[in-house]
């Protein structure tokens, strides 16, 4: 939206402009009303770099620096578009806000979050100003125009722009965000846990950062630091607040924070261990899985050939990692096998996976995925018999997307065993059964 000042007196004397002979008047006049057009729809696209914050600042202040225009030599005396009248208007409102803001810093404490918030908006004023002098009044009309088109100008070197963002400002949330996610992208390691540590010092709420930053960590096995996050992680996921919707897509469960302390864990015991009594090439197999390398990409089919009771293990650690791609992998790898990797999503429920929710229902989607594998049915059977609900729940909803109908009766049974969220679950699954095919 334009700002409010001026407007009226703006879009009058911009008609009357448009109604004089000169046809530069004109078609300064008729850009300018086509841009306050496009200033009213605007919906501006938060990219979190300096050009951008610029182009937004001129976009704010042009309306303002015609209507001091238009209270002093008039607009009707613009001459056209390339006439520097318009130009140095909003140039001199924005060295006046510059000053205002020089002012504002040397009033608020050094260091502050709101000393660089000061500090990042004085430097997009100035480089709004500088676009001012660089550009002619057609070219910075044509690239306002696009501006507000698109809501955004592109960004054409994220290192380069985020970081000239945190040169003013090391506390800017969306340049810390972008700059991991360009850093994670690359696998830039080193420079992510450099990121993600401000992250987390700045913003320890985010435990997506936090998740990002320790998976980096466990890749150049500084377990140490990625022991202290996790554990932290722990605490601040089971402090969140389910209220704060704000907070949601930066949310990481407690089980997630919990599998990574395993992993850590479990790649001391295997590194100190040197791999010893261990077939070679499991043994780096597993401790690229554990560690979430590049290379793990490669490591589901690469296990999934091998018949050794640790590879077979290996695929289900793999489904222990935060990343859902690399889950992904590992997880449709475990279905393709089918029965021979039943026993050990069973070992995943039962055994290691009993303290942690997340990981069994991975493992009960694997196994509701196996269609046609009797003995991924018969455990989601035997695991409807269990006593504790949330199991027995869990396989009978497993059972229900297996979609086997002989598994009915006995899902209508186990049905008016339960009550609350657990009989829902029930329900959905012999829902699921009625309108699917079955078998």
């Amino acid at each position: 939206m334009p700002r409010d000042e001026g407007f009226k007196e703006v879009r009058r004397g911009l008609r009357i402009l448009r109604k004089r002979a000169d046809a530069g008047q004109r078609e300064f006049a008729d850009r300018m009303l086509a841009i306050c057009e496009l200033m009213r729809e605007f919906r501006p696209v938060d990219l979190g770099t300096i050009e951008n914050g610029a182009w937004e600042i001129i976009s704010r202040e042009l309306v303002p620096a015609l209507a001091d225009i238009e209270a002093g030599s008039r607009i009707k005396n613009i001459k056209g578009i390339d006439d520097r009248i318009w130009v140095e208007s909003l140039k001199n409102r924005l060295q006046n806000l510059i000053l205002k803001g020089d002012v504002l810093t040397g009033q608020l404490e050094e260091n502050s979050r709101e000393y660089h918030i000061v500090r990042r908006e004085i430097a997009e004023i100035k480089r709004a100003t500088a676009i001012l002098d660089e550009m002619s009044g057609e070219a910075i009309l044509e690239r306002l125009e696009g501006y507000l088109k698109d809501g955004c100008i592109p960004v054409n070197d994220p290192e380069k722009e985020f970081k000239e963002v945190l040169d003013v400002n090391p506390m800017d949330y969306t340049a810390l965000i972008n700059l991991l996610s360009f850093f994670e992208q690359r696998e830039r390691d080193e420079e992510l846990i450099e990121i993600g540590t401000q992250i987390a010092s700045y913003y320890p709420e985010d435990l997506v950062a936090r998740a990002k930053l320790i998976d980096a960590l466990i890749r150049v096995s500084d377990y140490d630091k990625a022991l202290e996050l996790a554990k932290d992680g722990i605490k601040l996921s089971m402090d969140h607040d389910p209220s704060d919707r704000r907070a949601w897509n930066r949310y990481v469960s407690r089980e997630d924070f919990d599998n990574f302390i395993w992993r850590v864990n479990r790649l001391r015991e295997l590194e100190s261990s040197h791999g010893e009594d261990l077939d070679p090439e499991v043994y780096e197999l597993l401790k690229t899985t554990l560690r979430g390398s590049p290379a793990i990409e490669d490591v589901p089919e690469a296990l999934s050939t091998i018949e050794d009771d640790l590879a077979k293990r290996a695929m289900i650690y793999g489904m222990r990692h935060v990343d859902p791609r690399i889950v992904g992998l590992f997880a449709g790898k475990i279905v393709e096998c089918g029965e021979k990797m039943v026993p050990y999503l069973k070992d995943e429920i039962i055994t290691d996976g009993s303290l942690n929710k997340r990981n069994r229902v991975i493992a009960f989607d694997c196994l509701s995925k196996m269609k046609g594998v009797e003995a991924a049915y018969n455990l989601l059977l035997e695991l409807l018999e269990s006593d504790d609900e949330d199991l027995a729940s869990t396989a009978g909803l497993g059972l229900g997307f297996f979609g086997d109908k002989r598994a009915k009766e006995r899902l209508l049974e186990k049905r008016e065993q339960m009550s609350g969220e657990y009989r829902l679950r029930l329900d959905l699954a012999v829902s699921l059964l009625e309108e699917g095919s079955g078998t």
